[in-house]
């Protein structure tokens, strides 16, 4: 049996939502929009573990981010039957076996907080998550 990818959360804000969502699910404060979220995000976190080609996570590399930032960026949905599917953002490492996600493209920031809702004019992803990627992601998981 192949061994499973290790799925690290390569800047702040990804382990700090990851770690709210699974607080608040434990002790049963979780709002439904954060359950959605930490439901969907769970799932394909498991999958991306154990298989980043699964059919039902169409990850595909995204070409202008590996051309940006001199390694290969990974999108996978969190769903796919929806006119704006929530996605995730990944690469690969540090290690041979590592998983690090680096940001989110989701609807829901809109209802959580402590993130703010992306203006009407705002590029396709979250700018916050990009702006630490060479601060925080390159600097952060290959020491």
């Amino acid at each position: 049996m192949p061994g499973y990818y290790t799925i690290r959360m390569g800047i702040p804000e990804m382990k700090e939502l990851w770690d709210s969502l699974t607080s608040k699910y434990a002790d049963g404060s979780i709002s439904k929009t954060e359950q959605l979220i930490y439901r969907k995000w769970g799932n394909a976190l498991k999958y991306l573990s154990m298989d980043p080609n699964y059919p039902g996570l169409q990850t595909h590399e995204i070409s202008p981010l590996t051309k940006r930032y001199g390694i290969k960026v990974w999108q996978s949905y969190l769903e796919n039957r929806k006119s704006s599917p929530m996605r995730m953002y990944w690469v690969y490492g540090p290690g041979k076996m590592d998983i690090t996600v680096i940001g989110l493209e989701p609807q829901f920031f809109n209802d959580f907080q402590p993130f703010q809702a992306p203006s009407p004019g705002s590029s396709w992803i979250k700018a916050l998550f990009w702006m630490k990627i060479r601060k925080s992601v390159f600097a952060a998981i290959w020491q």
